[in-house]
């Protein structure tokens, strides 16, 4: 199928692995995109944590509303010193999805409602003047207190024309590759919500986990020893406190608040 011969309408690119044990919000992410999906193109990479079941009960769920398409991959054959396994991973999802239009969502990445009218115009009244769209980024690392502007990257890129010139950067944080002319950030209604590093348990598995992954980079080794050390103490008593001066985050977020570890919503595990 070449460029010319997608579908209209828009294609979501998610990549999970043990979304549970390593604190994703990857139930409250996947719902966030369901208004304006026509599609849910899903790569799970084996996970041993019971993420593949929820995913199973999430399309059950929801299946009705969008077409949804899960891949059982092996992320394990993989291999990278300098963490490009997600990106190799999401560009391998990217090629399977079938719609002009492509947003990536990431596993610990929430959209707030107001958006997804802006995601629909882009990619029908919109679609003939950009071929990528770039997002402002609300980050939430290390507490419940956003991080100010400058901190991390204020905007990425999450929306782009379903064609193979357009390409991943580094860890898949943003894309590279015939991405221009962009779509400004700022006529965006609301920031994407990043929830990175806010569940101290899951925290300390993750860095554990990129203890691997990113093998050939210093400080991630020495980050993943210390959370090794963490995890072997098992003192996790008290969550992350919440700031008072959140106001306009999506519903979902209020139940996320505080939790030491990331665990699913009641509708998942009823």
């Amino acid at each position: 199928m070449t460029n010319s011969d997608k579908r209209p309408g828009i294609s979501v690119n998610f990549v999970i692995k043990n979304g549970i044990i390593h604190g994703y919000p990857f139930w409250e992410s996947l719902k966030s995109c369901l208004a304006f999906a026509n599609e849910l193109v899903i790569s799970e990479g084996n996970s041993t944590d019971g993420t593949e079941k929820y995913l199973e009960k999430f399309v059950s769920m929801f299946g009705d509303q969008v077409q949804v398409r899960v891949y059982h991959d092996d992320w394990t054959a993989v291999r990278s010193a300098h963490g490009e396994v997600i990106s190799i991973i999401s560009e391998r999802n990217q090629r399977r999805c079938r719609y002009e239009w492509i947003y990536y969502l990431q596993a610990d990445e929430i959209l707030h409602d107001l958006n997804t009218q802006f995601v629909k115009d882009i990619a029908g009244v919109l679609s003939h003047k950009f071929n990528s769209v770039s997002f402002p980024f609300c980050h939430f690392i290390g507490g419940w207190e956003p991080l100010p502007k400058g901190a991390a990257y204020d905007e990425a890129i999450r929306m782009v024309k379903n064609r193979h010139d357009i390409t991943f950067l580094g860890d898949a944080w943003n894309f590279g590759g015939a991405v221009i002319p962009i779509c400004p950030a700022g006529h965006c209604p609301r920031p994407v919500y990043h929830l990175g590093w806010v569940f101290p348990k899951n925290c300390d598995q993750k860095s554990v986990e990129h203890g691997k992954i990113y093998a050939g980079m210093q400080n991630y080794q020495k980050a993943a020893a210390a959370a090794s050390e963490r995890l072997a103490k098992g003192d996790y008593a008290v969550g992350l406190p919440r700031s008072d001066k959140l106001s306009g985050y999506p519903p979902c977020l209020d139940r996320l608040f505080g939790m030491v570890e990331y665990s699913l919503p009641p509708e998942a595990i009823a």
